[in-house]
């Protein structure tokens, strides 16, 4: 049956019969594009009005199998049926009238082309002889898309000689399938319609009549069209290929990126990890952190944080197998960049996922039955048990942190934690998915996770996430930033009416927050008018505008409880959280730190102290006594090789940036452990381990004979117990006052040289240069003055001998010297047979500095100590 009943289009002269059929075949035209779109799976359509979209608005809405959603705005209404399609995994369609309102659905559909989302987009428009003529909300809509959609189809008229039903119904299945089909992703339907374009109201009757003649069989016709194909899971050589190289890995790791898998999934993918040792870092996006974890299993959701610490992250997995998206994380992302470890991807299709090129192996999978399929077969082979100690370790540690975590991103983690079991979250681009990423642990279970990381773009947030309550039915939290909110402002008009309860978080730090932490924040006279771009509006009026409740929350326990209430209540809601963009980047600049190595000033009883510290919050600390001329740098490159370590590395009085013990006179061995004991209770560390190198080593011993009830553990790296002798005592203490004088005389550069020159450190010309060269500026950065007062303090003729003392230490000792170092190899060996049960180390090719000069084995050789006394 031709649709115009076998005429031509309507011209010039002709009369009202014509016109009458041309209006006819529209309306069945576009009936039977309707039917085509239910059997192919669409429920949904996101309709924005329009004249020449007429016939597609009335078929629509004569379908009772269709849900229609009006926005006035294109481009808000592609993003509502963008969150449809998210939250429903079918497609959606949309409907708009010609000319720029088409042009309007482009970012959405850009978005999901890339995030492999199915949308079905009819554009109507005029018909051919009408176009480049000038006509009124004319564009070039052929192709208007380009390569952002999979498929694109200029339709004929309705009226058109040989334009059918079956065409028509068949055109909107097929390009629902290909939009179903992998790769997933938008199409592009082109419907050009003559006028008049829809019948008048009593012809609507006999339209009726028409369409009941022709609907069951064209019903029969189409049937419901299946969903495209799903890939398949790989066979089984595939299969026992990714097996063995799990098993053979000692350092495997499974990244799940966003949409690795649906929350309701995640066991698949745990059972993996369990089955094959190997840990998971999990994206906020993932699916996973709604779900419990399983007994054996390690999986971290804070990789972001304790890969900033580089004890961490010099670590590199050996393989990686990577689920879903790219990460979130950009630290993440960096760090397997770095590594470049070998990687295969489990995606649902072929695109390029990969900017950074460290994808080997792509495997074309749905990943969900991939886990449960190969976890079958995985096994458990040797692991690098100090690896996945160091990652758990890394993971606890940042959960301390994250207590902590800067005002924004504390509103969202607090809104996050009363999200009630099954709900859905979508997280806004820009820095409401980094907080989240970054500061949410976990989730209720079963909450869904949304985002648009296809482009990233903060266009269209707020549409999005009112189609995902819309579609999903699920109590919806949505957590947006100021500018994102302003972007889709007319967005919030489908949020009215919502029978879904909407509980939406507005950061509002009244700008672009993203941009205050990027280099480009440093350039301060253009920053704010170009960057920041404060908008200076009432957010509340945009509320009120659309009819939506507004609230401004005043307390991290307002935002929970408003959130929890909207959610529970079934209405929907803006709650604003009010904060500073540079106050944020304080507070996030100096928790970022926390992970990784990071300088705090402590001031105890007066006397104020710098101290260094790395790695995990939790476990006994291991505190590290650098020598004379050092820093708490010094040490680094040993606490870097035990990242499982909590390490405290106070610079000593008068050096780096600590006080200058003043007067020396006042000022002993005995004072500086008790200060240093004073220090780690405002760190709020009681118990710990201990180890000092030269001038520290010394320091190290007088603390534990001062407080064995506190030290669990003594290291002496290159130390001595004083001078027993007197006279030696006596010249020494002339030599140690003239070189102070000469320090504050001459100044630090002559006093570097002469140090340098010194017989014991002869070994240390082998270093590399920037070893060496970062050693000299810790001298040269010393003040001359300060270096003076500690060396009158603490110079070795100023200590009691210990030698007597020695047998007193109850707690396990390590004593350690280099093996060139012939002076304090000898010293060693007599304080190891005066102390009970002290163990004994000689490094091999190493000089005085043995943390220095050997800091792997010097830490390899702390590490196993630690391990048999603290650990045990």
């Amino acid at each position: 049956m031709t649709l115009a009943g076998g005429g031509a289009g309507p011209r010039a002269g002709d009369g009202v019969t014509v016109s009458a059929t041309t209006a006819r075949a529209n309306l069945l035209w576009a009936r039977a594009l309707v039917e085509g779109l239910v059997a192919g799976g669409v429920r949904h359509l996101c309709l924005s009005p329009g004249s020449r979209s007429s016939p597609l608005a009335i078929a629509a809405h004569l379908d009772p199998r269709i849900a229609i959603s009006v926005q006035v705005d294109e481009r808000s209404a592609a993003f509502l049926a963008l969150g449809m399609a998210k939250a429903t995994r079918s497609p959606v369609a949309l409907a708009c009238t010609s000319g720029t309102a088409a042009a309007n659905y482009l970012p959405a559909v850009a978005e999901a082309f890339l995030a492999g989302v199915p949308l079905v987009l009819l554009t109507a428009d005029r018909p051919p002889e009408l176009r480049g003529t000038g006509a009124a909300q004319t564009i070039d809509q052929l192709g208007l898309y380009g390569s952002h959609v999979r498929l694109f189809r200029d339709l004929p008229c309705a009226d058109e000689p040989g334009s059918t039903p079956e065409m028509a119904a068949t055109a909107a299945r097929e390009a629902c399938a290909t939009a179903r089909a992998g790769p997933v992703g938008p199409v592009h339907l082109n419907v050009p319609f003559r006028e008049p374009l829809v019948p008048a109201p009593e012809e609507m009757a006999a339209c009726e009549d028409a369409w009941k003649a022709i609907a069951t069989k064209l019903r029969a016709a189409m049937q419901a069209a299946a969903p495209g194909a799903s890939p398949a899971v790989p066979g089984q050589p595939a299969l026992a290929g990714l097996a063995a190289r799990l098993e053979k890995a000692r350092r495997p790791l499974i990244v799940a990126g966003p949409e690795a898998v649906p929350a309701a999934d995640a066991q698949a993918v745990f059972a993996l990890a369990l089955a094959a040792g190997a840990p998971i870092f999990a994206d906020i996006a993932s699916g996973l952190r709604g779900e419990a974890v399983p007994e054996g299993v390690t999986s971290c959701s804070h990789a972001d944080f304790f890969l900033r610490d580089e004890a961490l992250a010099r670590m590199a997995p050996d393989f990686v197998l990577r689920l879903g998206g790219i990460p979130t994380s950009k630290t993440l992302a960096t760090w397997l960049a770095r590594h470049r470890a070998p990687m295969v991807a489990i995606q649902p299709d072929e695109r390029r996922r990969d900017p950074d090129g460290v994808v080997g192996e792509v495997v074309v999978a749905p990943c969900t039955a991939l886990c449960e399929a190969l976890a079958t077969q995985a096994r458990r082979g040797a692991r690098d048990e100090d690896w996945l100690a160091a990652l758990r370790a890394g993971e606890e540690g940042a959960r301390v942190s994250v207590a902590k975590a800067p005002r924004e991103a504390a509103a969202v983690a607090a809104a996050c934690d009363v999200l009630p079991p099954g709900s859905a979250l979508f997280l806004s681009s820009s820095m409401p998915i980094r907080w989240a990423e970054m500061y949410v642990s976990e989730l209720a279970n079963g909450v869904e996770v949304f985002a648009n990381r296809g482009a990233n773009g903060i266009d269209g947030i707020v549409s999005s996430a009112i189609g995902v309550a819309k579609a999903s039915g699920k109590p919806t939290l949505l957590v947006t930033g100021d500018l994102a909110f302003l972007h889709d402002a007319g967005g919030l008009r489908a949020a009215r009416g919502l029978r879904t309860p909407l509980a939406i978080l507005l950061l509002e730090n009244d700008g672009g927050g993203i941009f205050s932490h990027l280099p480009v924040a440093k350039h301060t006279e253009i920053f704010e008018p170009l960057f920041g771009t404060p908008h200076g509006c009432d957010l509340a009026a945009v509320s009120r505008a659309c009819g939506i409740e507004h609230v401004v929350a005043t307390s991290l326990g307002e935002v929970a409880s408003l959130t929890e209430a909207t959610l529970s209540a079934g209405k929907v809601c803006v709650i604003e959280w009010r904060t500073d963009r540079a106050q944020t980047v304080r507070e996030q600049a100096a928790l970022a730190r926390l992970s990784g190595v990071h300088a705090d000033r402590v001031e105890v009883e007066g006397f104020a102290w710098q101290v260094c510290s790395r790695g995990p919050r939790a476990g006994l600390p291991l505190v590290l006594l650098h020598g004379f001329t050092g820093t708490g740098e010094f040490w680094l490159p040993v606490a870097d090789s035990m990242p499982r370590r909590r390490c405290i590395i106070p610079d000593l009085p008068g050096h780096g940036g600590t006080d200058a013990p003043v007067p020396p006179e006042a000022w002993r061995l005995d004072r500086a452990a008790d200060g240093i004991a004073s220090l780690l209770d405002a760190l709020g560390v009681g118990r710990f381990a201990l180890a000092g190198y030269s001038m520290g080593g010394r320091l190290a011993l007088s603390l534990a004979l001062r407080r064995p009830d506190r030290v669990a553990a003594l290291a002496l790296v290159g130390a001595t117990p004083g001078i027993a002798a007197q006279a030696e005592r006596e010249a020494r203490c002339a030599s140690d006052l003239e070189l102070a004088a000469a320090i504050e005389r001459d100044g630090i550069e002559a006093f570097s040289r002469q140090w340098e020159a010194n017989p014991l450190f002869a070994t240390q010309a082998a270093l590399a240069p920037a070893i060496r060269e970062a050693m000299r500026n810790q001298r040269l950065g010393q003040d001359a003055t300060r270096l003076a007062a500690a060396l009158r303090a603490f110079g070795t003729a100023f200590q009691a001998p210990a030698h007597g003392d020695l047998g007193r230490l109850s707690m396990p000792v390590l004593v350690m010297a280099g093996e060139h170092d012939a002076k304090f190899s000898a010293i060693a060996h007599d304080m190891a047979a005066r102390i009970p049960k002290a163990a004994l180390r000689i490094v091999a090719g190493a000089g005085h500095a043995v943390p220095l000069e050997r800091a792997p084995e010097c830490g390899r050789e702390l590490e196993e100590f630690l391990k048999r006394s603290i650990d045990a």
